[in-house]
């Protein structure tokens, strides 16, 4: 079993990023190999009678019937590699605040725009039980790209009934750390599950995404070049908050390249990148402290057309934290606030 996962392992980091010819594969190649694979996943979960992943979808507060007519549904939009239950400490904050909350739940890992279909579907079903009502989004990460397709990208046209996007740390202009070709929730099912068995990495893998939103998150990927080329929505009203506490400075992270450069002839996996491997290394501000919050670096967070933008000293995962420190408490209340506004 070792062997061949460490074999898995080793493949996937052979695989290029988009633009360069020493890889195997280029982006383009690797997402059609992706979108067969789940074709075919589709039929094999249509075979089984099981055409719904219960995992996924919009959990709302049960209270939520009864909070008032002019109060708008808060919904959190989660990220790359998250799920919904890392935002039960937020949720409670809002909770506190008066507001009513409910949270979209996908596929952590998958494109971008299947994901954004998915929850347009979710918001066209809230909009056909609860026609007067509106929406206020509160997307971190990858959740707000999500949400600009929703609300953006004529051709998902999610319901008009969002009012709100508030993003946090959210990679407009995508993330340099995307760049690196790894696959995590294919080895992570191959460890956890049989090794024998087509459920436990073919169909899991596949349901929960083979992470083709690693190459959603690349800077100047298809996806975010379309995303440059629609304008906001003129009903909806933004609020950026971007985070720079970066977990290392530009001194140790010059350490932490030379080190990594210095293994790469005796790493079976960062040999396989080849001369990638320094134009991998080059740009890391995502986790500068200062100028990025661990994943997303500023610079590449802002959005054109977003008056609304602050940077905050919080990390990439303060949001899914306890919120109980500083830059918790600073940030809850930034959300807040504008939730609040009339």
């Amino acid at each position: 079993m070792r062997s061949r996962a460490v074999a898995l392992l080793v493949c996937w980091f052979s695989l290029a990023p988009a633009g360069h010819s020493q890889g195997v594969l280029d982006n383009e190649a690797i997402r059609d190999a992706l979108n067969i694979v789940r074709d075919i996943a589709s039929q094999v979960v249509f075979s089984w009678g099981n055409t719904q992943d219960s995992r996924y979808g919009l959990s709302i507060d049960a209270s939520w019937p009864k909070s008032a007519i002019e109060q708008p549904l808060v919904v959190i939009v989660h990220g790359y590699s998250s799920e919904a239950g890392e935002f039960d400490t937020l949720r409670g904050r809002l909770r506190e605040g008066g507001f009513a909350t409910a949270v979209f739940d996908y596929p952590n890992d998958a494109a971008v725009e299947f994901s954004a279909r998915q929850f347009a579907a979710a918001l066209q079903h809230f909009q056909r039980q609860y026609p007067d009502r509106q929406v206020s989004l509160v997307a971190h990460s990858m959740g707000g790209l999500v949400s600009r397709l929703v609300i953006e990208d004529p051709d998902i046209a999610g319901p008009g009934i969002v009012d709100q996007l508030i993003m946090v740390a959210t990679p407009n202009h995508g993330s340099n750390l995307a760049r690196v070709p790894v696959s995590p929730d294919v080895w992570q099912n191959w460890l956890d599950g049989e090794p024998d068995t087509v459920r436990s990495v073919f169909f899991e893998s596949v349901l929960d995404g083979l992470n083709e939103a690693r190459l959603d998150l690349q800077p100047e990927s298809a996806l975010l070049q379309r995303l440059d080329s629609l304008p906001r929505n003129p009903n909806v009203r933004y609020s950026l908050l971007l985070g720079n506490s970066g977990p290392a400075t530009r001194e140790e992270l010059d350490e932490l390249r030379r080190l990594i450069l210095s293994q790469r002839e005796t790493n079976v996996a960062l040999r396989a990148l080849g001369p990638r491997l320094e134009e991998l290394l080059a740009d890391l501000d995502e986790l500068v402290d200062g100028v990025g919050d661990g994943a997303v670096a500023v610079e590449r967070g802002r959005l054109e057309g977003v008056d609304d933008t602050i940077v905050l000293p919080f990390n990439h995962g303060a949001i899914t934290s306890a919120l109980s420190d500083a830059a918790g408490q600073k940030l809850v209340a930034e959300i807040v606030a504008r939730l609040s506004r009339d």
